[in-house]
C-alpha cells in the first residue's frame, strides 16, 4: 500500500509538473496567441505607419492594431484591450468560450472577472468606458496575457476584458495627446521559417523607431502574465516533490523486505538445511520486491495520471486558463524499469542477508 501510494503520488506530481511547464512555456496557453507585439504604451502608430515599419518584412505575415483601456462593469474597474484587424485575420487573446467581439456592443471577459462580478457568458451587462455608457452582452470567456500601461493595472490570466478598438479610441487618444492611430499592434510571423531568427531581425530593424518613441525597445516578444511569471519561478517544486516521494516510497519498499526477510529467518533456514543456495534464496527476495513493485506500478500509475488530472482541472478552473493536462507518457513508460531496478536495488541488502543466514543458527532453538 505504501509503495503504491509512492507511485501514485510521484505520477501525480509529474503529471501536474508537466502541465505547470507547459503553460509556463507555452504562450498560446497563457493567451498569447501572437509572435510579437510592438507596443508604445501611451504613443501611437497608423496603419500607414505599419505598413511601412513591417509591410515589407518577409517574416511578418500579418497583424492586428489595438489599444489599451480601463472600464467600468458593476462599479469594479476592468483592464481592458480593443482590438481589430490590420492585415490577415483578427489575432486575439486565446479564447476558451464564445466569440470574439464583432460589434461595439459585444465584450468578452476573463475568466476571474466573470467569477468576481457574478456574470455569464451571453448576459447582458453595462460598461463603462469613459463617460460613456454602453449595454453590451458577453460573447466569451478568454485567457488575457500582460497588456499593462504605465502604472495602470495590467490584464492577468483571468482578469481583463476584450472590445473592439472603436469602443477604447476615445479612451486611447485622449491617453496620446490626440494623436491619430493605435496603441499597440500585435504581429504574427510566417509559418516555415525561423520564427525566434525573424523575430530578432525585425527588432534589428525597428531599433531606430524604438527610439525615436522614447522608448528602449518597442518590440514584446513574452507578455507573460503577473500569474505565470510567479509560476515559473516554482516550476520546479513539483518534481522536487516527487522525487522526495519515490525516495519515501524506496525507504517503505526497503523497510518491508528487511521486515519480511527477517520474519521468514526460519523459513529460509528450514530451505536452507534442505539444500535451498544462496543464489536461489536471493532470487526469493527479488521476485517477491519486484512482484510487489508490479502490481504497485499497475494500481498506482493510472490513479496518478487521474489524480494528477484532476488536480489540474481545480488549479486550471480557478485561474481562467484552458484546462488541457499533459500527460508525460515518456516519464509515465520510464517509471516502470526504473521502479523495477530501484527496488531491487534497494532490496540488495535484505536479501544477502537471508542468503548468508546459518541454518544452525536459526534452528537452534528448535
Amino acid at each position: 500500500m505504501g509503495t503504491t501510494l509512492s507511485v501514485l503520488a510521484v505520477t501525480a506530481a509529474f503529471t501536474f509538473g508537466a502541465s505547470l511547464l507547459q503553460l509556463v512555456h507555452a504562450p498560446s496557453r497563457y493567451g498569447q496567441a501572437w509572435d510579437a507585439a510592438i507596443d508604445l504604451q501611451f504613443g501611437s502608430i497608423t496603419p500607414a505607419q505599419a505598413g511601412h515599419l513591417v509591410g515589407r518584412d518577409p517574416d511578418v505575415s500579418g497583424w492586428s492594431f489595438g489599444d489599451h483601456g480601463i472600464i467600468g462593469i458593476g462599479g469594479a474597474l476592468v483592464p481592458a484591450i480593443g482590438v481589430t484587424a490590420g492585415r490577415g485575420p483578427l489575432l486575439s487573446p486565446t479564447l476558451l468560450q464564445g466569440h470574439l467581439p464583432r460589434t461595439a456592443r459585444e465584450i468578452v471577459l476573463g475568466t476571474s472577472t466573470l467569477r468576481r462580478l457574478g456574470l455569464r457568458v451571453g448576459e447582458p451587462v453595462t460598461v463603462t468606458v469613459g463617460r460613456r455608457q454602453i449595454r453590451d452582452r458577453i460573447v466569451g470567456r478568454a485567457v488575457f496575457p500582460n497588456f499593462g500601461q504605465g502604472g495602470f493595472t495590467p490584464t492577468d490570466l483571468g482578469e481583463g476584458a476584450e472590445t473592439t478598438a472603436a469602443v477604447m479610441q476615445t479612451q486611447a487618444a485622449a491617453s496620446a495627446g490626440g494623436l491619430p492611430g493605435y496603441e499597440f499592434m500585435l504581429l504574427r510571423m510566417r509559418p516555415g521559417r525561423d520564427g525566434a531568427a525573424g523575430v530578432a531581425r525585425l527588432q534589428r530593424s525597428l531599433a531606430s523607431y524604438c527610439r525615436t518613441v522614447q522608448q528602449s525597445t518597442c518590440l514584446v516578444t513574452d507578455q507573460r502574465p503577473n500569474g505565470v511569471t510567479n509560476y515559473a519561478r516554482i516550476d520546479g517544486i513539483p518534481e522536487v516533490l516527487a522525487l522526495m516521494l519515490a525516495a519515501l516510497g524506496m525507504v517503505v519498499l526497503g523497510q518491508l523486505m528487511v521486515i519480511s526477510g527477517w520474519r521468514r529467518r526460519r523459513d529460509f533456514a528450514t530451505l536452507k538445511a534442505l539444500g535451498l543456495l544462496r543464489r536461489q534464496v536471493r532470487a526469493i527476495v527479488a521476485w517477491q520486491v519486484t512482484i510487489l513493485t508490479g502490481l504497485a506500478l499497475l494500481s498506482g500509475l493510472p490513479l496518478g495520471v487521474a489524480v494528477g488530472r484532476w488536480a489540474w482541472a481545480l488549479f486550471t478552473g480557478g485561474l481562467g486558463v484552458p484546462s488541457g493536462t499533459l500527460v508525460p507518457v515518456p516519464f509515465v513508460l520510464l517509471m516502470i524499469p526504473a521502479a523495477v531496478l530501484l527496488a531491487n536495488a534497494v532490496a540488495y541488502w535484505p536479501a544477502r542477508t537471508a542468503a548468508r543466514l546459518s541454518p544452525g543458527q536459526v534452528l537452534r532453538a528448535e
